[in-house]
């Protein structure tokens, strides 16, 4: 990202609110933290307080990406008070989220790249499919490695 922001210096960075979660969700695989988030709610493994803490836990990491990029770090915080659950690979999904996402002077990924807030504001698509399904839909109509006066005939 450091190369093409001085390649391209006025271009927008900006990322993808599905990849942001899906990042979050392999997280919580990795550390098989899905029994606690994806507990069935007529399961007896969890109680249904607990199911409830969870849910909110793991949906506030996710949200964050949705509100005000100033807010981030407060409403984190917030939510990992009142509703992470006890136990030590939350704990590890807490500081995670604060290495990579939320820590505003050490993140590694800052604020600004993965929080959406501003896509919506200004009616912005939150993801990237928009330009994946563009590339979907040319690739089906040029070939790779397409002779120029080939692709001058297909436009």
């Amino acid at each position: 990202m450091n190369a093409f922001s001085k390649a391209f210096s006025n271009a927008t960075i900006t990322g993808c609110f599905f990849h942001y979660s899906q990042s979050l969700w392999r997280k919580v695989q990795d550390l098989k933290l899905t029994r606690i988030v994806l507990c069935n709610a007529n399961s007896n493994d969890f109680f249904d307080d607990d199911k409830k803490r969870a849910d909110h836990w793991f949906l506030a990491a996710v949200g964050l990406a949705l509100i005000l990029a100033s807010l981030v770090e407060s409403v984190w915080t917030e939510a990992m008070d009142a509703y992470t659950p006890e136990s030590r690979d939350t704990q590890e999904f807490n500081d995670y989220m604060m290495a990579n996402y939320v820590c505003q002077e050490s993140a590694r990924f800052t604020i600004d790249i993965w929080n959406v807030y501003d896509n919506i504001r200004n009616k912005l698509p939150r993801t990237h499919n928009a330009v994946e399904g563009y590339n979907y839909r040319m690739s089906s109509v040029f070939p790779q490695h397409l002779h120029i006066y080939d692709f001058i005939r297909r436009l």
